[in-house]
């Protein structure tokens, strides 16, 4: 079990998660300058104003253009999670660079499949009619474990079938997701899990100081899963398809331990399993993107199922971050898709083998991070190939 990292301040609201990576960078470091000096806030809100005027005015913000701005509607966070530019919601550009992998004892020439039923996270998202329960962390005492907190949990809630047992928990005000790991539900109804993040669905969903979620990579486990609805109405109701990026999984000789920037993992990835197991060599890692690249024409691959043309175009447009290893065969790749929905899909053989037919042509984006570290512009840069994640409607509470 890796250890429980705690989350740094991120910059949440709907008008600060539209900015550029560079604009937060800057009124980061201001604010942390200025919070030594008491009776700033007003004054605070006026520079932050300036600056946000002056780098959007910057050749870096230019060069996203006015085309690739949110659009006007708004969503939901509880069904289309994290800000704008969290690497999850993010698509891959114009200045993506893409490189065949070069993993020794890896490559994609198999395909893939994904994981529903089992070994998968499924999401409930819970409501005020909901009971509270408690849940117990076995990472902070004897079993049932010490207590974390009080939540609202759906009475239907129950952790993915496997060892892994992951699950996650939406909060009434869309506003929070609790997330799980080898969950065990009592006789009571409360919970007991070996692993207990709680995580903001405003912020980046990745790149956390530590351990922030349920998987092996630290980045939110709601990242990346494609939920109940999504492959009929689009992600969050939107009715234009995927709207985010992958969650892969693969078997641990596919990743490089020696990253770039020193680390077993990059960015969005804050940390990784233990590294014995690993390959020493090649360009994939903990974190890595792996997308399909622009000059595949992804109509031409003999995908006859719809909703798998559907994920093919979401492994185009926004790619795969690899967050977890498993059981996994080797020369293969692994996406998870929420148990809930599973009678979603039309028909589940021709759907597999046409992710596994799009998953052949995946490559690593080698700038989706720099030197290990987060980028300027999450997937590459440039303009992206679909329209940025819409702005969120305000949660109900938030802490």
């Amino acid at each position: 079990m890796l250890p429980v990292g705690v989350s740094p301040p991120r910059y949440q609201g709907t008008v600060l998660s539209q900015l550029t990576q560079v604009t937060r960078r800057v009124i980061g470091w201001w604010w942390t300058v200025s919070n030594g000096f008491a009776g700033r806030n007003a004054g605070r809100l006026v520079v932050i104003l300036a600056i946000v005027a002056w780098v959007q005015g910057s050749p870096e913000a230019l060069a996203v253009s006015k085309n690739t701005q949110p659009p006007t509607a708004t969503r939901d966070l509880a069904y289309w999670p994290f800000e704008t530019l969290s690497p999850w919601n993010h698509p891959v550009g114009s200045g993506t660079i893409y490189e065949p992998e070069t993993m020794p004892r890896w490559d994609v020439s198999r395909g893939g499949y994904a994981n529903i039923e089992g070994y998968s996270i499924p999401t409930y998202v819970a409501t005020t009619a909901d009971p509270l329960r408690r849940i117990y962390n076995r990472q902070s005492g004897p079993f049932p474990g010490g207590l974390v907190g009080t939540i609202r949990v759906p009475d239907s809630a129950e952790p993915a079938w496997g060892t892994d047992g992951h699950m996650n928990v939406v909060d009434e005000t869309h506003a929070w997701v609790s997330e799980m790991y080898i969950v065990q539900r009592l006789s009571s109804s409360d919970i007991s899990t070996l692993g207990y993040n709680k995580n903001s669905l405003r912020g980046l969903g990745g790149g956390f100081a530590g351990w922030q979620g349920s998987v092996a990579a630290g980045t939110s486990g709601l990242g990346g899963m494609i939920r109940a609805g999504e492959l009929v109405n689009g992600t969050g109701g939107s009715g234009t398809g995927i709207r985010h990026a992958l969650q892969g999984i693969v078997y641990p000789k596919a990743l490089n331990r020696n990253a770039p920037g020193g680390r077993s993992w990059v960015w969005p990835a804050s940390s990784s399993d233990p590294t014995s197991g690993y390959d020493v060599v090649g360009n994939v890692h903990m974190g890595s993107l792996l997308a399909i690249p622009p000059w595949v024409n992804i109509n031409t691959l003999g995908i006859t199922n719809t909703q798998a043309l559907e994920v093919a175009r979401a492994m185009q447009d926004y790619g795969i971050y690899l967050v977890d290893t498993g059981g996994v065969s080797a020369n293969q790749l692994v996406i998870r898709i929420d148990p809930q929905a599973k009678t979603d899909i039309g028909n589940r053989t021709t759907f597999e083998a046409g992710i596994s037919l799009a998953m052949r042509q995946l490559q690593v984006v080698t700038n989706s991070h720099a030197n290990g570290g987060a980028p300027t512009i999450p997937g590459g840069g440039g303009t992206p190939r679909r329209p940025l994640a819409p702005p969120f409607t305000a949660p109900g509470s938030v802490r």
